[in-house]
């Protein structure tokens, strides 16, 4: 998810938002700058988010933002899963 959320993005300084449990994951295997590189793409850890798992991500200015997390996702997917279900439960 934070793979496809860089190539939409197409920077390479970006601001990293985590659920909780997962930002304390990376900022225990950071040093106190909180920043960290993957694939000559910089991050920096943003605050935590209320989700259960995913990612937002974006530009240092926050011009743009990509929100990855799962809800949205599902959001997003919504009209095509219902309609695979519907294919499968009334065909």
């Amino acid at each position: 998810m934070i793979k496809e959320a860089v190539d939409e993005l197409g920077s390479d300084d970006l601001i990293i938002h985590l659920n909780e449990a997962d930002t304390n994951k990376f900022k225990s295997q950071l040093d106190s700058s909180s920043t960290f590189q993957i694939d000559d793409v910089n991050f920096q850890l943003g605050e935590p988010i209320d989700t259960i798992g995913g990612a937002i991500v974006k530009t240092k200015s926050g011009d743009i933002e990509v929100n990855n997390t799962i809800e949205s996702r599902l959001e997003r997917f919504k009209s095509i899963l219902r309609s695979e279900v519907a294919n499968v439960l009334f065909k």
